[in-house]
């Protein structure tokens, strides 16, 4: 996976969590998901890694109903592009 992609995510995870958590447990909770999702399908790699961090980011933080910032549609529209 792209740095590029990890960085953009990485952001988006702050932007989402950084108040209810801290940066430091969303940065640790993010480096998790990439090393265990690292033999994943290139493909689906940045939406598994997403939708596992947006989920254990919002379960600590009791939120409810947090749906994943990209969608399988667009990640697999950038590729055929």
């Amino acid at each position: 996976m792209s740095n590029t992609l990890i960085n953009s995510l990485r952001e988006d995870l702050h932007a989402r969590f950084d108040d209810d958590l801290g940066a430091q447990l969303v940065d640790r909770v993010l480096d998790e998901t990439v090393e265990a999702k690292k033999d994943a399908v290139t493909m689906f790699r940045t939406v598994l890694i997403e939708r596992e961090a947006v989920a254990r980011l919002a379960d600590r933080a009791g939120m409810a109903d947090v749906h994943v910032l990209h969608s399988v549609e667009n990640d697999c529209a950038a590729l055929a592009a």
